[in-house]
């Protein structure tokens, strides 16, 4: 699936309900300012905790509607913060909105409901979101943007992994950090984003926290040469093109 257009927003890792609101609100104000063509959302924007395979605290075990409003919340904004530019939205599937089918697999009485997607739940219809299941390649000229399922130790390790198996330039989150990656192959640059996160840094299961708030723009030129910018957000500000943007 190619991307047309552009600029183009990736952002990802929001794990609704566990949004960073101020990281959330600076990303929203400079969507707004960019005016891009599309808006992708890059995966694991839905925690899904309820149908996770792993331990959970039983008082949220009955909450998934409440994350579900939260996640839409989220969507609702980024669509109101586009509404004078971007025709496009994506949504690519990330290894947490995964496990919503994995709990299908396991209770085969409601695997053939077809309110029980991602899309239904979260109404990409209304929203006018494209679904782009997990081994489906979303494009944007020769930037593959997809969320990852690689996980390196450090910053950027995770980058280099992902240009020695898809020989390209592009985006993924997953790993939760930043990071921009360049090699040169053939004498051909490539460069790989590791594309942070927009959730909470203070998760339960965190003992210390190697992750960054941020996000990236894709420009690209009429001869089709694509040039990223990975926006950094630190205490719920960032700045870019010159101007300080600060959580509302």
């Amino acid at each position: 699936m190619n991307i047309p257009g552009g600029p183009v927003v990736v952002m990802g890792d929001l794990h609704a309900p566990y949004v960073d609101r101020a990281a959330f609100s600076v990303a929203c104000q400079i969507i707004e300012a960019v005016k891009p063509g599309a808006v992708v959302f890059n995966g694991d924007c839905l925690d899904c905790y309820q149908v996770s395979r792993y331990s959970q605290d039983p008082k949220r075990k009955t909450e998934f509607q409440k994350d579900l409003d939260s996640c839409r919340d989220c969507l609702e904004q980024v669509r109101r913060a586009t509404y004078d530019s971007v025709s496009w939205l994506y949504y690519v599937e990330g290894n947490h909105e995964r496990r919503l089918t994995d709990w299908k697999w396991k209770n085969p009485e409601a695997s053939s409901l077809n309110a029980l997607t991602v899309p239904a739940l979260l109404g990409f219809e209304e929203l006018g979101i494209r679904w782009v299941p997990e081994k489906e390649r979303l494009l944007f000229s020769d930037w593959l943007v997809t969320h990852g399922t690689v996980c390196r130790q450090k910053s950027g390790y995770t980058a280099q992994a992902m240009i020695d198996r898809f020989g390209c330039s592009g985006v993924s989150n997953h790993v939760h950090r930043l990071a921009q990656v360049n090699r040169s192959i053939w004498k051909q640059t490539r460069t790989w984003i590791e594309n942070g996160c927009l959730c909470s840094l203070d998760m339960e299961y965190l003992d210390l926290c190697d992750w960054q708030h941020g996000f990236t723009v894709l420009s690209r030129e009429t001869a089709g040469e694509v040039w990223p910018e990975l926006v950094t957000i630190k205490n719920g500000k960032a700045r870019y093109c010159g101007v300080t943007y600060t959580a509302c």
